[in-house]
């Protein structure tokens, strides 16, 4: 079965209701980038007999600046809610931290991928 034809099958069985593009097919395109570079860093750090993988501190600043800036277009960072963070009746609850990837299945891939060609840059292997 297809990705899609297993995302429409579990939207009919669940009464989701209709929509543009089959969005399911998208979270497994992502989840999958993502699986398959873990499991390509898994297996880089069998080979080397290494055990511990730790994402340097300026690595994790570059990337979570991308991830705000892909964000940055979305409706939701413009309005205050429990989603990006905001709780303007809690002291220090005024910035929008946005965990999720909003630039699309094919730059995560690519991004993925050029974390890999880089052998791992950003990431202290041990």
């Amino acid at each position: 079965m297809t990705i899609t034809a297993e995302a429409t099958r579990m939207r009919e069985a669940t009464g989701v209701g209709a929509c543009q593009e089959p969005i399911e097919r998208w979270d497994v395109v992502v989840i999958g980038a993502g699986l398959a570079g873990m499991y390509d860093l898994l297996r880089h750090m069998r080979d080397k007999g290494l055990t511990r993988v730790e994402a340097t501190p300026a690595a994790e600043r570059e990337w979570t600046a991308h991830v705000h800036e892909t964000a940055a277009r979305l409706l939701l960072m413009q309005v205050d809610s429990w989603m990006t963070g905001v709780n303007k009746n809690v002291a220090g609850r005024h910035k929008r931290p946005f965990m999720a990837y909003a630039g699309g299945a094919p730059k995560y891939r690519q991004k993925c991928d050029e974390v890999v060609a880089l052998r791992y840059e950003g990431f202290a292997l041990k």
